[in-house]
C-alpha cells in the first residue's frame, strides 16, 4: 500500500479518519491506533530538538490533552509508566 499526501491537512484528515489496517467495513482498530502514536514518538526522539517541544502553542486542543491525560493515566494504573 502506497499512500502520497501532498501537505500536512492531507495527513493529518487520513489519520482522523482511520479505523484499522484491515480496510473500511472492519472494527476499530485502538491498538493500531497505539502503534502510529508510537511511531509518532520514535520520530519525535529521534528528530526532535529542544526547540521544537516548546513550539506547542496552539497545536493541542483541550479534548487533545484530555485524551493524552486519559493516555498517561491508563500507563500509570497499568504499571507501564
Amino acid at each position: 500500500m502506497s499512500l502520497n499526501f501532498h501537505n500536512s491537512d492531507e495527513l493529518l484528515d487520513f489519520v482522523e479518519k482511520w479505523v484499522g489496517f484491515s480496510g473500511p467495513g472492519y472494527d476499530y482498530d485502538a491498538r493500531g491506533l497505539l502503534f502510529l502514536l508510537q511511531a509518532c514518538l520514535k520520530n519525535m526522539h529521534r528528530f526532535f530538538i529542544d526547540g521544537d517541544f516548546e513550539d506547542l502553542e496552539g497545536i493541542f486542543t483541550e479534548e487533545d490533552k484530555q485524551v493524552l491525560t486519559r493516555l498517561l493515566n491508563a500507563m500509570q494504573q497499568s504499571g507501564n509508566f
